[in-house]
């Protein structure tokens, strides 16, 4: 993707994938290049997030979950010379509790931005959910 968003003609040759000179367009206004986040919790995803990553997505992951994962993350980062600084996170709680004792846990282990599900019939079924899940996290 990196390739393919540079200006110009785009090609590259790898062990899975060779792109033959191609124009890609429209290209992505970030500089150099949109964010590129990795989702998964094994080692292997991790080891991506630390040599490539500009961040890092954990699924239905608790605090505690999280907590056992990052001293892989750390370790990957340092083999590949980066540190968390150099990454963002990002944690979809999913089935996990988000409320006043779990926001400030997540906070704590060093997350950049939680990403809750909210699901409703209707919008301002939606605003209540909303208003609800801001005061149980602020309590």
């Amino acid at each position: 993707m990196k390739v393919l968003w540079a200006s110009g003609v785009s090609e590259y040759q790898g062990q899975t994938v060779t792109l033959t000179p191609c124009h890609f367009n429209p290209k992505p206004v970030q500089t150099p290049h949109p964010p590129i986040y990795f989702g998964g919790e094994s080692n292997a995803a991790l080891r991506r997030v630390a040599q490539r990553g500009d961040g890092w997505y954990g699924y239905d992951m608790s605090p505690q979950m999280l907590a056992e994962r990052l001293p892989r993350l750390e370790e990957a980062l340092s083999q590949a010379g980066r540190t968390r600084r150099d990454i963002s996170l990002v944690v979809g709680p999913n089935r996990h509790p988000v409320n006043s004792q779990t926001v400030p846990q997540y906070r704590d282990l060093g997350v950049d931005q939680l990403v809750v599900p909210l699901f409703a019939s209707s919008v301002e079924k939606l605003a209540v959910r909303l208003d609800a899940l801001l005061e149980e996290a602020s309590a």
